[in-house]
C-alpha cells in the first residue's frame, strides 16, 4: 500500500513539476493583435556547466540566452531578450538593445533590461517605433551571479533591414 501511495504521489507532482518549468513565450510571435511579419534572432544553449570558476571568477551559470528581433510591419518592432540560469542564482539579468546602423556603426536607439533576485530567468520585451529605411538589430546582454561565481554572455541579431 505505501508504494501504491507513492507512485501516486509521483505521478501527481511529475505533471506539476514540468508545467511549472516550462516556460512559453507567446510575445514575440505577436504584439498589439499585429503578428510579427519577420524574426531575426541569436539563440545560444549549453548543454553541460562548469562550475570551476576561470582567472576572472566566471563560470557557466547560463544555460540559455538570446536576443530577437521582430519586425511588425509599418515601422513597429519588438526587441526579446532572455538570460536562464542552470538553477536560482542571486542575480540573473538581461538587458535588449535596440540599434541603428549609422553609416559604418551601430548606434544604439532604445535599452531596456530585466533583472531577477533568487530566480533562474530575467526576460524582456519592448517594442518601439522606428524610421523606416535603415537597418536594425537587437544586442542582448546576458548575466548570472551566484555567490563569487558570475557568468556574462552577448547576444547580436542580424541586421534586418526596415522598409
Amino acid at each position: 500500500m505505501k508504494n501504491c501511495c507513492k507512485i501516486l504521489i509521483a505521478l501527481l507532482i511529475i505533471p506539476l513539476l514540468v508545467v511549472s518549468t516550462t516556460t512559453a513565450y507567446a510575445a514575440g510571435g505577436t504584439f498589439q493583435g499585429k503578428t510579427a511579419i519577420y524574426t531575426v534572432k541569436d539563440y545560444h544553449s549549453k548543454t553541460d556547466m562548469k562550475l570551476i570558476p576561470n582567472a576572472a571568477g566566471e563560470a557557466d551559470l547560463i544555460s540559455v540566452w538570446y536576443t530577437a528581433l521582430h519586425d511588425y510591419g509599418d515601422g513597429l518592432v519588438g526587441v526579446e531578450g532572455s538570460t536562464e540560469a542552470y538553477f536560482s542564482v542571486e542575480e540573473v539579468r538581461v538587458k535588449v538593445e535596440l540599434q541603428k546602423k549609422t553609416g559604418s556603426s551601430w548606434v544604439t536607439v532604445k535599452t531596456w533590461d530585466d533583472v531577477q533576485f533568487n530566480e533562474n530567468e530575467a526576460y524582456c520585451f519592448k517594442s518601439a517605433a522606428v524610421d523606416m529605411g535603415y537597418e536594425y538589430r537587437g544586442k542582448g546582454t546576458h548575466y548570472a551571479e551566484d555567490g563569487s561565481l558570475m557568468e556574462t554572455q552577448t547576444s547580436y541579431t542580424d541586421p534586418y533591414f526596415i522598409d
